[in-house]
């Protein structure tokens, strides 16, 4: 047997032992409920747990109390069974009698780390601002002031090509804040010519290497990135201009469609409560279940 071949064989069985065991922990509750274990011999569910299934103590409070916090959320409780007691876990204080579909659909997509991510990011984000979009953590000010007619026009301009650019609404708020930090750039040098270039330009890679100090470009997150992000999909659009260094997880959440606001600049990035995948999403999903842990 080659190396690569014990690998498929290890990965097969493993897969199949994780799979039966979140089935059996599933069985657990009604377990108790009938109290079966003593039928059989067994002094508590925990003896009961750990030979019959080489399930530890944690692992039984944890769906025992799970199976009584979900009481009222039977969809998502009956995915223990098909997800894990540790999936089910972590979406369980965001998800209500409501949105219990949608909540099963982004755990069943997104591995247990990635989850996490969106759970946290989530909770960070006020609700009012997610559900107008508009950026977490800030507090909208009203500003009245003149402008002649020029400036109005010039304005409403690049109003509606920052509209077609991201192809979404764009208030005159966010129009002035761009224009703002255009005003914050640093200005480009002329370019030097052919006899005065000794060292190639930095790539883009590079560039956002620099620019972000290594780190995932996704609001309030420390990770280091993995992962260059393209919003607009490289199958779609083949230029490196707005690339975005992501972690692994927060590349996740990108592809499964979970960022409402992707061609904006990150810091306003705002987090849906239901999956809107392209088909480019779709593939990446496909391939990356294939590509395993």
């Amino acid at each position: 047997m080659s190396d690569s071949e014990l690998w498929e064989v290890c990965r097969k069985y493993g897969g199949n032992a994780r799979m039966w065991v979140k089935k059996f922990v599933a069985l657990l509750p009604e377990v108790e409920k009938r109290k079966l274990y003593k039928k059989h011999g067994f002094y508590s569910i925990y003896e009961f747990a750990a030979k019959v299934g080489g399930v530890g103590t944690r692992v039984v409070d944890e769906v025992l109390r799970l199976d009584k916090k979900l009481c009222d959320r039977p969809i998502l409780r009956d995915q223990i069974a098909e997800i894990g007691w540790s999936k089910v876990n972590v979406i369980a204080s965001v998800t209500t009698a409501d949105n219990q579909v949608e909540m099963v659909s982004i755990a069943k997509t997104l591995n247990k780390s990635a989850l996490e991510s969106y759970v946290r990011d989530t909770k960070g984000i006020d609700a009012n601002a997610r559900s107008r979009e508009a950026t977490p953590g800030c507090k909208l000010q009203s500003v009245t002031f003149k402008i002649d007619k020029e400036t109005q026009f010039l304005l409403k301009q690049y109003q509606r090509h920052l509209e077609k650019k991201y192809d979404e609404p764009i208030p005159l708020g966010k129009v002035l804040k761009t224009l703002l930090k255009k005003v914050q750039e640093p200005m480009k040098e002329p370019r030097p010519s052919i006899r005065q270039v000794v060292s190639r330009n930095p790539s883009v890679r590079t560039k956002y290497e620099r620019s972000n100090g290594g780190k995932c470009a996704f609001p309030n997150c420390n990770k280091p990135y993995n992962h260059f992000h393209h919003p607009n999909r490289y199958a779609l659009d083949h230029s490196h201009a707005n690339i975005v260094p992501l972690c692994e997880e927060h590349h996740q959440i990108a592809h499964a469609g979970l960022i409402a606001n992707e061609k904006s600049s990150p810091e306003e990035w705002i987090l849906r409560d239901k999956m809107m995948p392209n088909f480019v999403d779709l593939k990446y999903q496909v391939y990356a279940a294939r590509a395993g842990p």
